[in-house]
């Protein structure tokens, strides 16, 4: 479980372990993002957008979206 964020093309992932990621975007480009250490990053969507995967230089990020209506 994590805790994600996104405002403004900036996104935050809290993981579970504590560590904490902070993306910027890259430019105008699409789906294009720096990490605090100005490092590049991509997002690739995946299922119809239910999936992000957040592609960092030593490790990618899966966020899956629950779209299970709330009962």
């Amino acid at each position: 479980m994590c805790t994600f964020s996104q405002r403004q093309g900036f996104v935050s992932i809290q993981l579970k372990n504590g560590q904490r990621v902070e993306l910027a975007p890259d430019g105008n480009t699409p789906n294009a993002y720096l990490d605090a250490d100005g490092k590049p990053a991509t997002r690739q969507l995946e299922d119809n957008g239910n999936i992000h995967i957040y592609r960092l230089a030593k490790q990618s990020i899966f966020v899956y979206w629950d779209t299970t209506p709330d009962q």
